[in-house]
């Protein structure tokens, strides 16, 4: 991968004493030297020239790294300085897979954009990084909005690599899917809405998003199962507001079915109470109002938590929603970010 490596020796044999002048030692002959291996040419002070289409001095790759210009995607490199895309990977240019790697290889990585090239996608493509919250490194791969329209309102929307909306759409808030949804491996998920975030690590063991819902949704039963644990990072909850969050995918509404039927649930359930279930992706074939959205994250000031004892769907911290409970969006966040890293 990359340039051509094979750098010239720049060595340059001596006229050996008593030979003839047209005797050579295994190099070209030039007047009465004798030279051996490929001529390096550099500047007068022995710098690289940068443009003589061979690799020399500091230079990583031909023509490019150490003091010349910065290397293209593909080839040679020793730090990240040599390369173009800033990513400099096993000695070669390229792309980090996602802003955890970006983080990695610069710790002071700002916020921002930038481009990352997952191994399941057919080039590299920009996303948002958030380098700051529970130490950085998440990667921006949806956003899931109640505006009035449904984009997120079937299953293969959850588990497939369709994309839509602008990355600008995604602080807009407008609903907004990532080529990253599908593509990029990761272990912790973050859900973030406009008044408060949560988080789990390890929770997506290595998966795409898309993907690890795809392998825990069951299409012939509604889940009873809680997968995701205390939130291991949370912003602007009180620590038994915290305690309310869980994860279950095509969770049961106790009082009727699951993710697409039933009323009252989601595809990917957070906050669980008897006959409802909150979350993102309302299911499609439920009460008018209901189906009306995409987005059921419960609003802040709707939290309220009793205590509980007995099975689902009291969580494992022994907590239940005994909050505002609505149909339509007026107890609901307005959008909710999904964050991977």
């Amino acid at each position: 991968m990359g340039g051509a490596t094979t750098e010239g020796s720049g060595e340059t044999a001596s006229e050996e004493s008593g030979s003839s002048s047209g005797e050579t030692t295994g190099g070209s002959e030039t007047g009465d030297e004798e030279t051996t291996g490929t001529e390096e040419t550099t500047g007068d002070d022995g710098s690289p020239t940068c443009d003589d289409n061979t690799r020399n001095g500091d230079e990583t790759d031909v023509d490019c790294g150490g003091s010349c210009q910065p290397c293209d995607a593909g080839s040679s490199c020793m730090d990240s300085l040599d390369c173009i895309t800033s990513f400099c990977k096993n000695e070669v240019c390229g792309h980090p897979g996602s802003c955890a790697e970006v983080l990695s290889v610069n710790p002071d990585a700002s916020d921002g954009h930038y481009l990352i090239d997952a191994p399941d996608d057919a080039g590299p493509f920009e996303v948002a990084c958030d380098m700051t919250s529970d130490g950085g490194g998440w990667t921006l791969i949806g956003n899931i909005v109640n505006d009035g329209v449904r984009n997120w309102d079937s299953y293969d929307v959850f588990v497939d690599y369709s994309v839509f909306g602008a990355l600008a759409d995604a602080l807009a808030p407008m609903d907004y899917k990532s080529a990253a949804w599908a593509a990029v491996p990761v272990d912790d998920l973050m859900l973030r809405t406009e008044e408060y975030a949560v988080a789990w690590s390890g929770l997506l063991g290595g998966s795409s998003f898309g993907s690890w819902i795809a392998g825990e949704y069951d299409p012939d039963g509604c889940s009873t199962v809680f997968i995701g644990g205390l939130p291991t990072y949370d912003e602007n909850l009180s620590s038994s507001e915290a305690k309310l969050f869980e994860v279950a995918v095509r969770p049961l509404d106790t009082n009727g079915a699951c993710f697409p039927d039933g009323n009252e649930n989601t595809i990917v359930g957070t906050v669980f109470l008897s006959n409802w279930v909150y979350g993102i992706g309302n299911t499609p074939n439920g009460n008018d109002e209901w189906e009306s959205h995409d987005n059921s994250m419960p609003a802040l000031d709707s939290l309220s938590v009793t205590s509980c004892d007995g099975g689902y769907p009291c969580n494992p911290e022994g907590v239940i929603y005994n909050g505002t409970t609505c149909y339509d969006p007026s107890c609901k966040t307005e959008q909710t970010q999904v964050w991977v890293r």
